[in-house]
């Protein structure tokens, strides 16, 4: 418990180039460093610096990011780290819609503080052009124009950009040839193949959309099939399916957040795919069937009935597919119907009863109706078949810690599913919580602030994180902290993730019960 002695021990494994034992002392810093103490906060910024630099070195992109986010924020206005965030972490990894607005943030930075900061501008600048050409941002041409002296790529770029005569593009071509997936590549090739041959362009457009779905860069996949969408508008018998389009374009405003123009997407796929017969066989189809559903029954639309019945629709063609019954168990529990959907599920399972991730969410629901008992039986039957499954892992381990029994054996379920996922911020969380409940806050606190930094880097929400996140806070005497918490808990406490009442009127009794003692 030592904060200086395990950094000095953490320091002499680094020199040591012992790697493996540096983090490990590292780690414990953060374990152990108090709440609002100057000198825990020196160690714990260098600690936190540390590990992200680690995580880089090893391609762990999520968990250097969550410790770079965290080193952000307790250091705001550090240049390095953002930009270690953004270029090494982000860009590096493919994450394009994460470092973009890191990047850009410091390209408002004058060019001296970023060269003292010891940050590459030439390729701070082609990387920010390649983001906006992704996008099809005109301003990409001023970013590639001042990093093309000494980038050939970028000349290229800025060549295609500027539609400009070119005698050969063999750098760009030959740097597609070697990495294939590469995308922003792939986008400036869109521009070469839109001068010279439309019925390419086309196909091009929609296999680039195709890989970022695969890279889920679906800001680009989205507006690259548009584009097919207007080309196939304009020239009907160009080799490119309407099937295709609305697919592509259904996959992305899902991913988007967008579920009602996404609704329309998947029905005139749907509609296509019947007209074209583009169908290998019923299931094919079934499961856009069940797409379908999934948005019908998002909580922004709440289309219910049409949801149950174009899955009991599907039931009477196929009455032996257990993915349709378990779509209709989802849509079933999203409308708060927990026997129908139960039963649901139930069918699902039964029909295929070697499908244990089936078996997983059979456990889930009934843990959630508070059938503790056989949901408890469920996650052992699941780990019986497959002892290592991280999700089952944490599952049993937090049903043990809700109820607060056995919370040895629930610490080791829920460490074997943190060690396979690390980043994982569930997983975290319910570490961070049998913590907690075992009366290891400094513990707790380093867990739940790693789950809400990993929870908001995904861009997801859990009102249930900042919750346990204000109680430890709490518990520590950061009464500040634990209020932001709470009400952050209560902001995103809609859509998917909302808690049943009374849960929010029991955040705002703590909310009150620390504003009421601190008057």
């Amino acid at each position: 418990s030592d904060l200086e002695l395990n950094y000095q021990v953490a320091e002499i494994y680094r020199v040591q180039k012992n790697e493996k034992q540096s983090v490990v002392y590292y780690t414990r810093v953060l374990h152990v460093a108090a709440p609002g103490d100057f000198r825990s906060s020196y160690y714990r910024g260098n600690a936190l610096w540390k590990l992200a630099l680690h995580y880089v070195a090893v391609k762990d992109p999520e968990l250097a990011a969550a410790y770079a986010l965290q080193f952000l924020q307790e250091h705001p206005e550090s240049l390095g780290a953002r930009y270690l965030l953004g270029a090494g972490v982000y860009f590096e990894n493919g994450q394009y819609n994460q470092s973009l607005p890191h990047l850009l943030r410091l390209d408002r930075v004058s060019p001296a503080a970023r060269k003292d900061a010891g940050i590459d501008n030439a390729r701070m600048q082609f990387m920010i052009g390649q983001m906006l050409m992704m996008r099809f941002d005109p301003r990409a041409i001023t970013y590639f124009s001042r990093c093309k002296d000494k980038n050939s790529l970028a000349e290229q770029y800025w060549l295609l950009l500027t539609d400009q005569s070119v005698h050969s593009f063999r750098p760009l071509l030959e740097f597609i040839r070697n990495h294939p997936e590469h995308l922003p590549s792939r986008v400036a090739l869109l521009y070469l193949l839109k001068r010279n041959n439309t019925k390419d362009y086309a196909e091009e457009l929609i296999n680039v959309s195709e890989l970022a779905a695969a890279q889920k860069q679906w800001d680009t996949g989205w507006k690259v099939i548009q584009i097919a969408r207007d080309l196939k508008s304009s020239n009907p018998d160009l080799p490119i399916a309407w099937f295709d389009i609305h697919r592509l374009a259904g996959l992305h405003l899902t991913e988007l957040d967008q579920p009602h123009r996404a609704l329309i997407q998947i029905e005139k796929a749907i509609e296509a795919g019947d007209k074209d017969q583009v169908w290998k066989d019923e299931s094919d189809r079934a499961s856009f069937i069940e797409q379908l559903a999934a948005l019908y029954s998002n909580p922004s639309i709440r289309r219910m009935d049409d949801a149950r019945s174009i899955l009991q629709s599907q039931l009477k063609k196929m009455p032996d597919r257990a993915d349709t019954y378990i779509s209709l168990g989802f849509v079933e529990w999203k409308d708060h119907r927990l026997p129908q959907a139960l039963e649901a599920l139930q069918k699902g399972q039964s029909l295929q009863p070697d499908r244990i991730e089936y078996r997983l969410v059979l456990s889930m629901l009934q843990s959630e109706m508070g059938d503790l008992k056989n949901a408890e039986a469920g996650y052992k039957e699941v780990l019986q078949k497959r002892p290592d499954l991280a999700p089952a892992l944490n599952s049993l381990g937090y049903l043990y810690t809700q109820q607060g029994v056995d919370l040895e054996n629930a610490r080791a379920l829920i460490e074997r599913a943190v060690t396979q996922d690390p980043a994982n911020p569930a997983y975290r969380d319910s570490l961070g919580w049998v913590y907690f409940q075992s009366g290891d806050y400094l513990q707790a606190r380093f867990h739940l602030e790693m789950a809400s930094t990993l929870m908001q880097s995904r861009g997801e929400e859990s009102p249930e994180i900042y919750e346990h996140l204000g109680d430890v806070y709490e518990k520590l005497g950061m009464t500040l902290a634990a209020l932001e918490a709470y009400r952050n808990a209560l902001k995103v406490n809609h859509g998917p993730a909302k808690r049943p009442e009374p849960w929010s009127t029991e955040i705002q009794k703590k909310i009150d019960r620390i504003k009421g003692n601190s008057k």
